[in-house]
């Protein structure tokens, strides 16, 4: 009888450690799945940004070549005036 009630005792103090593991572990799945769930709103967040820069560099590249081209004809015009002017003198 003794031996039987050792047994038991043994038995519950092995549920007992069992729950608190399994506590534990479940604290840990939650921890976990909370960094999860910020990790992944972070990604989307720093995505949306990503495709918002790549969207601005286009345009300003967009700006930059126009305004190249601009200045490239600018830089034509002044030219046709300057022979104009050395041709006139």
């Amino acid at each position: 009888m003794v031996g039987g009630l050792q047994e038991l005792e043994g038995v519950e103090l092995n549920l007992q450690r069992a729950e608190q593991e399994k506590q534990t572990k479940d604290s840990q799945i939650r921890t976990l799945t909370d960094e999860l769930q910020r990790q992944e709103e972070a990604m989307g967040r720093a995505n949306r940004d990503k495709k918002n820069l790549e969207e601005l560099l286009k345009k300003t590249q967009d700006d930059l070549a126009g305004e190249e081209d601009k200045c490239n004809n600018l830089a034509k015009t002044k030219q046709k005036l300057e022979l104009t002017v050395d041709e006139v003198y």
